[in-house]
């Protein structure tokens, strides 16, 4: 709008050629937020000393790895204690670890953990982030207030505790920093120093947050919803910015809020990956996929033959499980059927139940094989699979599943003994995902699918376990006519030779796999969230809380906590109010005839788009908007054992949106 006078139409919004907007820039004109250094730093120094006096004094706090161990007591360790310590002693053997706590936060809690420290610095960054939202020095009670709320409310008294887990403290940490530069960022103006350097400041804590623990990948999502938000809701708006600062805008927030997460998130994976695997953990590798398996415990040589010879004992995968070798327990049958001895699924690669003989489909051919003559199998064969440890065969019949009772699931079992040469229920059509017809399947790299010749179905597996004392909560393994593909693959690799001629010597080769880094750390997480919730949290602990009770949690030691716990809660429908309205406000006034330049209209804008009211608008926006996203998030843990430390970041959204609510029109 060169050579156009500007016109005002109220204290913020400018008269632009079709509707008035807000400059991009306005609260920065105005000097909203701004900190004063000598009212600030004596208050954050009397807030440090008050509230280690009050708060953090009565706590055993430890400052090393070592009396992290021994500060906690053995009879009152929570699930995340201990899976914490055994994080902390791979960490320190450089063991293979795979569970809920990350590469990073082993690392902070080793070397640079002190709960003061990070308590005191949460507050700080709190109290800091409140002060963002007005410049009036009237603000500095509510924020003061917003402080001593958190600070004795019982979560947050847990946390702080020599019992507490560490890991939630440090995320507060960086959730308070990312708080605090994403309302910084507010009252900088577009492509200023200050604007970027908290940009930069922004992607740096959301990765630290991300990377910390996986749930704090909300506030990852949080960052990038209220930046799209500003942008095309203001940014865009404004007039004084031309489209190349607009594209400017939008290339430099997107870069710091993807790539610099990304780059802090992969950094501590990668180290682990290098550094870290010397040494094996085998009741953990094993859920790891055979090319990581063999990373770890032969340092990327996998010995081979070069294809599954008939007679050869092979181990079969699960593709779609955790664990998942097929196995069948000798002299265990299903309780409807004691003829057949039970086939599922195992976690333990070491089982010898997990090890299966490959027969031709002729008997007499697996009776005459030479201690010289290797026949591969190939694609779209016919074998037979006998079990090593009682020497029956694989087979499926019309007997129902334990669990999957319906018409169309057949059961899958081992029959008979040694000597049993086996019929067509007894006989399996072995299929690769290889696009060349009749391939030879090929060990440790040829995913593969069995369909029964007998009864018309591909053997599959899923999650489902089996919870009872005979079944030992073995996943469970049928038969379908029509399956989820994705079900059907097994991975399959070769173990040994056979049983009928044991001087027999498979020739193998030594394939020297190269990795990639990213794909083993996508690995690793999928796998990590996965046994976090299918083994270690299989079992409901009954401290735990439901989603419901986290919203209206009764504190058992203060009422006080619980009062401020539920009425924070409500805020949020106060907002909700609020904010239909000024909607109904909003759509009262569009549809009345006066003139836009009236004395009414400019009342109007004068009322409602002051810059206060438009900083309440945006800050109790991106309040509900962040408890939102942890909130749901939070409900979709696939497992039941979560407790009230994990909805403290939600605590504190909904206690800052209540106090600015109740102080912000009153100040």
């Amino acid at each position: 709008m060169s050579g156009e006078k500007e016109t005002k139409l109220g204290p913020v919004l400018l008269e632009g050629p079709h509707k008035p907007f807000m400059p991009a820039d306005a609260f920065a004109r105005s000097h909203v937020g701004s900190l004063k250094s000598s009212i600030d730093i004596p208050i954050i120094i009397a807030l440090s000393i008050v509230t280690y006096l009050f708060s953090f004094k009565r706590q055993y706090l430890p400052i090393s790895l070592a009396q992290f161990g021994n500060s906690i007591v053995p009879e009152v360790k929570t699930v995340e204690q201990i899976e914490l310590e055994q994080a902390l002693e791979a960490y320190v053997s450089n063991t293979f670890y795979l569970g809920p706590v990350t590469p990073l936060a082993v690392r902070l809690v080793s070397h640079c953990y002190c709960k003061v420290t990070f308590a005191l610095g949460s507050m700080i960054f709190l109290y800091l982030t409140m002060r963002r939202v007005s410049n009036n020095w009237k603000f500095i009670f509510p924020s003061l207030l917003t402080i001593s709320i958190i600070t004795i409310s019982d979560p947050f008294q847990k946390v702080i505790s020599s019992n507490g887990n560490p890991v939630d403290l440090i995320l507060l940490f960086f959730i308070s920093m990312a708080l605090y530069t994403r309302f910084s960022l507010r009252v900088s103006a577009p492509l200023s120093a200050s604007w970027i350097g908290n940009l930069v400041l922004l992607g740096t804590s959301v990765g630290l947050t991300t990377a910390t623990k996986l749930g704090g990948s909300s506030i990852w999502i949080w960052s990038i919803v209220v930046l799209v938000f500003d942008y095309f809701v203001i940014q865009i708006n404004d007039i004084h910015l031309n489209t190349f600062k607009l594209i400017k805008i939008a290339v430099i927030e997107f870069s710091t809020v993807t790539v610099i997460p990304i780059i802090v998130f992969i950094l501590p994976f990668f180290n682990m990956i290098t550094t870290q695997w010397v040494n094996d953990n085998p009741s953990q590798s094993n859920f790891m996929s055979n090319d990581i398996k063999t990373l770890i415990r032969s340092n990327g040589s996998m010995i081979q033959p070069e294809a599954i010879y008939y007679g050869a004992i092979i181990q079969l995968r699960h593709k779609d499980s955790l664990g998942g070798y097929l196995a069948s327990m000798d002299n265990v049958s299903y309780p409807t059927d004691l003829e057949e001895q039970f086939v599922g699924l195992v976690n333990d690669d070491s089982d010898p139940l997990t090890r299966w003989v490959v027969e031709h489909e002729n008997p007499k051919f697996n009776k005459h094989l030479s201690t010289n003559t290797f026949t591969p199998v190939r694609d779209f064969s016919n074998i037979k699979l006998r079990h090593v440890v009682s020497g029956k065969l694989l087979r499926s019949s019309l007997a129902k599943p334990p669990i999957s009772e319906e018409d169309y699931t057949k059961q899958v079992s081992c029959t008979r003994n040694s000597s049993y040469d086996g019929e067509g229920d007894e006989t399996w059509t072995i299929i690769t995902d290889d696009q060349i017809v009749n391939s030879e399947i090929v060990p440790g790299k040829s995913i593969v699918s069995f369909n029964n010749l007998g009864q018309d179905c591909s053997l599959i597996s899923h999650d489902i376990k089996i919870d009872t004392d005979w079944a030992k909560k073995w996943q469970e393994t049928l038969c379908l006519s029509s399956p989820n593909e994705v079900r059907t693959k097994f991975y399959i690799t070769v173990v040994g030779d056979n049983l009928f001629n044991t001087d027999r010597q498979i020739p193998t080769v030594t394939k020297v796999l190269k990795f990639n880094k990213l794909k083993i750390m996508v690995e690793w997480l999928l796998k990590s969230f996965k046994y976090n919730w299918y083994i270690k949290n299989q079992d409901k602990d009954t401290n735990s809380l439901n989603i419901i009770q986290m919203i209206f949690y009764v504190s058992p030691d203060s009422t006080f906590t619980t009062v401020i716990w539920i009425t924070s809660f409500l805020s949020i429908f106060v907002w909700g109010f609020q904010l239909f309205m000024k909607i109904c406000r909003l759509f009262a006034h569009h549809f009345k005839q006066e003139d836009s330049n009236s004395d009414l209209e400019k009342k109007y804008y004068n009322s409602n788009f002051n810059l206060k009211n438009i900083m309440f608008d945006q800050v109790s926006f991106e309040l509900v908007v962040a408890w939102f996203i942890n909130y749901y998030l939070l409900s979709k843990i696939p497992h039941e054992n979560i407790y009230i430390n994990q909805y403290l970041p939600c605590f504190i959204f909904n206690l800052l949106l209540s106090i600015i609510i109740m102080f912000f029109k009153l100040i």
